[in-house]
């Protein structure tokens, strides 16, 4: 019943129905945490995660899909330009970048250019093999 739910003028659900929607909202996104910090940083995943490291920077918007050495996928969004993206996991990763120009990878801290592996902006590559 919801009689005794009050709704503000942002539609957001108070009392006691508040709770509980957040935590199935975390329940939904495990096992992979995203956590915004307040530089709007999404990092994803956590320290057990695995060894390896992939960092993205956006200068423009681009599709972006990350998955790791077991097939879990690590990352699949539309990246906007500003956004930021620190993955962790097992390498090798095989990644999907929409509009490659538009993003700087950082692989375990080095730089790694997805210029040789783009056609038409769409680059398909694996790092760490």
């Amino acid at each position: 019943s919801n009689e005794n739910v009050e709704t503000s003028a942002e539609g957001v659900k108070r009392e006691g129905q508040t709770q509980q929607t957040e935590q199935t909202a975390e329940q939904a996104a495990a096992p992979l945490s995203l956590k915004v910090d307040e530089n709007q940083t999404r990092v994803i995943g956590d320290e057990t995660a695995g060894p390896d490291t992939i960092s993205m920077k956006l200068t423009a918007n681009s599709w972006i899909e990350v998955y790791d050495a077991f097939n879990n996928r690590l990352l699949m969004a539309l990246g906007r330009s500003g956004d930021e993206f620190n993955l962790k996991g097992t390498a090798p990763f095989h990644v999907k970048l929409g509009f490659s120009q538009g993003v700087t990878l950082y692989f375990n801290g080095e730089y790694f250019d997805p210029a040789p592996y783009s056609h038409g902006g769409v680059a398909n590559f694996t790092l760490g093999e």
